[in-house]
């Protein structure tokens, strides 16, 4: 599913041609969590509040994978949930057509979530579960675009040049907590449309 979004946003970046220097971050950070809240409404969890002090944590996060120009990592903060996504791109979307990309990269790990029994297949569907976790009640994005030149260092970098994109969500109270009665709890099926 990853493949299948960023092909859309290369296809959408080409048609909207946004310079990734003008990029409406503010707006993004909208759009995501007004697209977080869409989801979270159709499992009957509460609607998240955007936090500023969660978004500080995710921009520094963003900031060092970009600095090092690395494969996405998770931070592992104590306290708070994080979903990771990247994309490299001459061109970037309009806010929301970026967020509801990102957004379903995460969501698209549920399409096979066993909803009556707990697995420990967190590494398949962990980021579908932080996204619609009940208990979470705040969300912060962090964002760092970073120019490359297509020389390569290290294997997730792109093959062109292009500009790097690392999008950080950080989740509190943290979502995933491995106890089973905790995940039936807090992942429930489709509730309403």
């Amino acid at each position: 599913m990853i493949i299948d979004a960023e092909l859309a946003l290369l296809h959408a970046g080409l048609s909207q041609r946004i310079s990734p220097m003008s990029f409406d971050i503010a707006g993004f950070r909208k759009a995501m969590l007004d697209v977080h809240n869409r989801f979270r409404y159709m499992h009957g969890s509460e609607l998240l509040t955007y936090d500023p002090k969660l978004e500080v944590a995710a921009t520094a996060w963003a900031n060092k994978l970009s600095a090092k120009g690395s494969c996405l990592s998770h931070e592992n903060r104590k306290g708070m949930g994080e979903n990771l996504f990247f994309f490299a791109a001459e061109y970037f979307t309009d806010p929301m057509t970026m967020a509801e990309a990102v957004v379903r990269t995460f969501y698209a790990e549920g399409k096979n979530y066993d909803y009556t029994r707990y697995k420990r297949n967190f590494f398949q569907v962990g980021h579908f579960t932080q996204l619609i976790w009940k208990s979470t009640t705040k969300l912060g994005v962090g964002i760092s675009i970073k120019k490359f030149s297509g020389r390569r260092t290290g294997p997730c970098q792109p093959h062109r040049p292009s500009t790097m994109l690392y999008i950080v969500v950080k989740y509190s109270p943290e979502g995933n907590v491995q106890v089973p009665s905790v995940y039936l709890n807090n992942v429930k099926p489709v509730m309403r449309l």
